[in-house]
């Protein structure tokens, strides 16, 4: 994971990759702190390949896997949810 310390952020092209352990959430949820390279100047996150593989799995052992990122409801849990609130498809 060392090879990007001091790069370039490949997002914002201003800012430099610095290691630290940051929280990560999704919908709300605290998935604990993990090792990451964060932008100095835009706070782009990059994780390693198997702290992505734990962030992932604990993700789908919290039934979180089928959202996008942003507690948006794709795929499987979106008819539950539709049926649950009583939303039409136009309504989402």
């Amino acid at each position: 994971m060392n090879t990007l310390k001091n790069k370039t952020c490949s997002k914002c092209e201003k800012g430099k990759m610095k290691r630290t352990i940051v929280n990560y959430r999704i919908q709300n949820i605290d998935l604990g702190r993990f090792p990451a390279f964060v932008c100095d100047h835009c706070g782009e996150e990059w994780f390693d390949e198997e702290t992505s593989k734990k962030i992932e799995s604990l993700e789908k052992k919290n039934n979180l896997w089928n959202t996008d990122g942003f507690g948006i409801l794709k795929g499987k849990r979106l008819k539950p949810f539709v049926r649950d609130h009583g939303c039409l498809d136009r309504e989402l």
